[in-house]
């Protein structure tokens, strides 16, 4: 499988604290590689580093062959192509949801407003957010429909890959239960997405591959039934055991 995002002993610092340390990873065209981890661990961190939202201290990323940390390379122009949702929707509360939509394919890509417009609808229409909301403004939809809002307009971006950073963790459950079904059709499109989430169900039902952080450092990676249900490290069983504990389902082990 060809690799799309690769990260190499990236570190980053904050007031002198690791909060990455030395983590290396890839991600493979159409995988649904899925981090999970204790909150404060690192995960986000990490994942903003894989489009240089956050520039890693040490250590190197890739996007296929190009080295984003280079200091040659313009990430902005690489991000185009790694789009991603975050756990606060970041919507432009003054503009409409069509609008919100279009904004980045007028001012990023330089479409015409009339391509823009159609492609924005198209967005919309595949996170099932229909036409009696393209005229709403944020502050009038709920919590999971903002958020599904804020997928289209990275799906409208024609990225190669969704990075999702708790995208969920401010919805309530049922608004959760739309959202991550709009992410399962993603992944049974093919879409390469990489996850950072407490929904252990999506992880197993879902993700091709697991990760699990710890104090910013990788525990343990493999395959959902590998991580989730026959995991090889203390610390990752003991994280899960207080996960499933909260689904009420007695682990293997």
């Amino acid at each position: 499988m060809s690799q799309v995002i690769r990260i190499e002993d990236v570190w980053k610092y904050y007031d002198g604290r690791a909060v990455v340390k030395g983590i290396s990873l890839s991600v493979n065209k159409n995988e649904r590689f899925v981090i999970i981890g204790p909150s404060g661990s690192g995960k986000s961190t990490m994942l903003r580093m894989m489009n240089m939202l956050v520039r890693p201290d040490k250590g190197r990323v890739f996007f296929k062959d190009v080295e984003l940390t280079s200091p040659g390379v313009n990430p902005i122009e690489y991000r185009k192509k790694i789009g991603i949702v975050f756990q606060h929707y970041n919507l432009f509360l003054h503009m409409t949801v069509l609008k919100n939509v279009m904004f980045g394919l007028v001012k990023v890509k330089g479409m015409s407003q009339e391509l823009a417009k159609k492609r924005a609808m198209s967005a919309l229409e595949s996170v099932r957010i229909g036409k009696n909301l393209w005229d709403k403004y944020p502050s009038q939809l709920s919590g999971g429909e903002q958020q599904r809002v804020a997928i289209a307009r990275a799906l409208a971006m024609e990225p190669e890959v969704m990075l999702f950073d708790e995208p969920t963790s401010a919805l309530d459950p049922e608004l959760t239960g739309e959202v991550l079904e709009v992410m399962k059709e993603l992944a049974r499109g093919g879409m390469t997405m990489v996850v950072v989430t407490h929904e252990l169900g999506f992880a197993a039902s879902v993700g091709s591959r697991i990760a699990f952080i710890d104090s910013g450092e990788l525990v343990e990676e493999g395959t959902p039934k590998e991580v989730l249900f026959s995991p090889k490290k203390d610390r990752t069983r003991a994280f899960l055991e207080k996960m499933w504990e909260l689904y009420k389902i007695e682990p293997e082990w």
